[in-house]
């Protein structure tokens, strides 16, 4: 459904996961379509994340934390949760 010149191009967006839009954003799951790799999905709202200064230092935060555990994660067994891939967009 989404065209090459799509950000979503290299993935199939499904459901809502939970119950439903969040604060920030909603959470869909995603499968990528070379792969058929399934995962969680964060899509956020840039105006209101632009427009909320706790709401950009909470996802500057989380990102950081990912980015960190992504880098550990040689560092014994995997992680529960990683960071896939992290990209910014047009509202």
């Amino acid at each position: 459904s989404h065209g090459a010149g799509s950000p979503y191009a290299d993935w199939s967006l499904g459901k809502t996961i939970g119950v439903g839009e969040g604060s920030f954003g909603v959470v869909r799951v995603a499968t990528h379509r070379t792969s058929a790799t399934r995962c969680a999905c964060k899509l956020l709202s840039r105006s209101f994340v632009a427009s909320h200064g706790d709401a950009h230092l909470a996802l500057e935060r989380e990102l950081s934390i990912m980015r960190h555990l992504a880098q550990a994660h040689g560092h014994g067994a995997a992680p529960l949760i990683s960071l896939l891939e992290a990209r910014e967009y047009g509202d």
